[in-house]
């Protein structure tokens, strides 16, 4: 009887792939699909944070695409990490300003949304990582477009409510311009992306960059405001001491307030005279 003899090629791919392994991190999610003979790229679940799985036979065409669990951060600092340059704009009086700072999001990686997400955006950005990485340029290129374009978008709505000196300036200001993305990006990013895939939105801005002739003036005023307030409060001090000379004036008169004032500058010498001494002074008529 003859036997038929496979290729040693062929043992190598069946060894290979009779079984497989997927194993995700704590901070990664996983959409698994089938790519065997029959599947066509049929959805197959989920694997959550820190899951396991080995598997043979049927599971030989199963691939996973890897998607970030937990806070992420969209940095449009501009350094050498960051995502993206600072975000340019107007202000309310027409100088350009520009915004840097952190925003913290989350993908929802509940896995109904996650599949959707997968296979409407994440696919078209090949936004999906290996399992042994943390992020993928194609995340990076998404990220930028659905955070980053409504966030500068956002930006540039708050900052034409407001004057560059305060948007610089003052703290409050900022307070305020924070809590209102925070307030208002989750919907615009919902708007943009077509669902609610990402959330937990909570941004920091750092104090925004004007350009430099601004910067000199809003130095030269807080000098100007310096110089008038010392001004203030030695006007507050003469006068202060007009009412004190004012004050002896009426009690000594005013050629008793002369030699007092002669006396207390050290133009005239006093030398007392003890009670009983026999030294006998002139005493001035009137």
């Amino acid at each position: 009887m003859r036997r038929l003899a496979l290729p040693i090629a062929a043992f190598a791919v069946l060894a290979v792939a009779g079984c497989t392994t997927v194993s995700t991190a704590p901070d990664q999610e996983a959409v698994k699909y089938g790519y065997g003979w029959t599947e066509s790229g049929k959805f197959k679940g989920c694997a959550d944070p820190s899951h396991k799985e080995r598997h043979s036979g049927t599971g030989l065409g199963d691939r996973y695409y890897y998607y970030p669990a937990g806070q992420r951060t969209f940095d449009f600092t501009g350094g050498k990490e960051a995502d993206s340059a600072p975000f340019g704009t107007v202000s309310k009086d027409n100088v350009q300003v520009s915004f840097a700072g952190v925003v913290t999001f989350q993908l929802d990686t509940n896995c109904d949304v996650l599949k959707r997400f997968h296979e409407q955006i994440g696919l078209k950005f090949s936004a999906f990582m290996d399992a042994d990485d943390t992020t993928s340029d194609g995340w990076t290129r998404m990220v930028n477009i659905y955070i980053g374009q409504p966030l500068h978008r956002a930006l540039a709505t708050e900052a034409s409510k407001n004057g560059y000196r305060d948007l610089y300036n003052n703290d409050a200001i900022k307070q305020q311009v924070e809590a209102a993305l925070n307030d208002d990006l989750a919907a615009q990013v919902q708007a943009l992306a077509g669902g609610a895939y990402f959330g937990h939105f909570a941004l920091k801005l750092q104090r925004p960059t004007i350009p430099d002739a601004n910067q000199q003036a809003l130095a030269a005023e807080q000098v100007a405001v310096a110089q008038n307030n010392a001004q203030k409060a030695k006007n507050v001090q003469i006068n202060t001491e007009i009412e004190s000379i004012k004050a002896l004036v009426k009690v000594l008169g005013p050629q008793g307030y002369i030699l007092y004032k002669a006396i207390q500058d050290g133009k005239i010498a006093v030398l007392p005279v003890p009670v009983g001494s026999p030294l006998a002074l002139p005493v001035p008529t009137r």
